[in-house]
């Protein structure tokens, strides 16, 4: 079995490589005095893979670019990820489907939410938390999608283009 990992598509707030703040009214700030190591879709791209290659039995994890043949792609959006307050609590909300490479059917999909408290709205805590809260949600797709029935690609036969005896 073989998964191609797509970068989540996420709104401009969360495209970016700072830290982010919502209150209860919706209103966004960004945390100063630390910042993310790459742009967020590409980093939870990354961690994504790197956890299925972890601690999955499926064949092969890699990104579409790689040049891989894929039986499934993993598509994904992120909804939510950021520190919440007044209750100071890291939130990651992303929504996945898991999509056939042959037909491009989408197979299943599922939203997962992950949350840890953030002990101080500061950069250096709301890190730990949002790493915490996003640590669940990967697993929880890890063991999502090895419990879900997926599709394979035929495997090329060797006696395809053989003329009948």
């Amino acid at each position: 079995m073989q998964l191609l990992v797509n970068e989540p598509a996420a709104l401009q707030a969360l495209s970016t490589q700072q830290i982010l703040v919502k209150d209860a009214s919706g209103a966004i700030t960004f945390l100063g005095g630390g910042q993310w190591a790459d742009n967020l879709p590409r980093l939870i791209q990354t961690k994504l893979i790197n956890t299925f290659e972890n601690a999955s039995q499926l064949k092969g994890v890699s990104r579409p670019s790689s040049g891989a043949v894929g039986d499934v792609q993993l598509i994904s959006e992120l909804r939510r990820f950021e520190i919440a307050t007044p209750n100071n609590e890291a939130v990651v909300e992303i929504a996945v489907k898991i999509v056939n490479d042959a037909n491009g059917r989408i197979v299943n999909g599922r939203i997962f939410r992950g949350y840890a408290p953030a002990p101080a709205v500061d950069a250096a805590n709301a890190a730990r938390s949002l790493d915490e809260a996003l640590s669940t949600v990967m697993l929880d797709i890890v063991r999502w999608v090895s419990a879900s029935p997926l599709p394979r690609r035929e495997e090329p036969s060797a006696d395809r283009g053989r003329a009948p005896a």
